[in-house]
């Protein structure tokens, strides 16, 4: 998901739950969700 376009990153991180965080000048301009198909909603998991 980009929140700017064009989006140029000059650095990005990764979080534990496998998240990546794109910045360009210290500014969030994306994320990527990794295993996205992988994932299920909270209300699949309570049944």
């Amino acid at each position: 998901m980009n929140f700017k376009k064009p989006a140029h990153a000059d650095d990005s991180e990764i979080t534990d739950d496998d998240i990546i965080i794109r910045y360009e000048k210290d500014e969030v301009i994306g994320i990527t969700v990794l295993h996205a198909s992988k994932r299920t909603s909270v209300s699949e998991k309570r049944n």
